[in-house]
């Protein structure tokens, strides 16, 4: 929530929807702190029209590959997935660099989400998500540095060291 709430000044918060946000990131490039937060969780839209109604992941809906809104299309809903709340191994937290807290364009942006375990006193990566926003058009996913870190043990520096280098390649 406190990233949120630092997206964009009251009055835009007030009067924008999320829905002209993300349609807004694909149409016009659009560099949006909430399309990074909505590819980490895993977002879907509900798009509808008069022939009917589709749906698509966020992080699919803002690739090259499909295309913009068609005249007549819109947004109808956004469904943000709740993380396991019976699992107590799940992380998530998001970033913002801007050169004010509030009513700035963001710098950089990020959000990371992961699920864990614990195994023979390490903390082994079960799955990982590793969005970038800001820095491009279009939010990045850190996909190598991401299978990287999976099944490894987070205590290890060679780990860190590793993703460190694949996440310049990944960015």
């Amino acid at each position: 929530i406190a990233h949120l709430l630092r997206t964009a000044g009251t009055l835009v918060r007030n009067s924008g929807t999320l829905a002209g946000n993300i349609a807004m990131t694909k149409s016009r490039k659009f560099e949006s702190d909430l399309a990074t937060l909505l590819i980490a969780v895993r977002a879907q839209l509900s798009i509808i029209s008069a022939s009917g109604s589709s749906s698509i992941q966020v992080q699919e809906f803002l690739s090259d590959t499909t295309p913009a809104l068609s005249p007549g299309q819109i947004i109808e809903s956004i469904t943000i997935p709740l993380p396991d709340s019976a699992s107590a191994n799940s992380a998530f937290a998001t970033y913002r660099v801007a050169h004010r807290r509030n009513n700035s364009v963001s710098l950089a942006n990020a959000a990371f989400s992961c699920t864990f375990r614990r195994q023979d006193e390490k903390t082994i990566l079960e799955s990982v998500t590793l969005i970038f926003g800001a820095a491009t058009p279009m939010p990045t996913q850190a996909t190598r540095t991401e299978q990287h870190l999976i099944g490894k043990p987070l205590e290890d520096d060679q780990t860190f060291k590793t993703a460190m280098n694949l996440l310049l390649q990944d960015t």
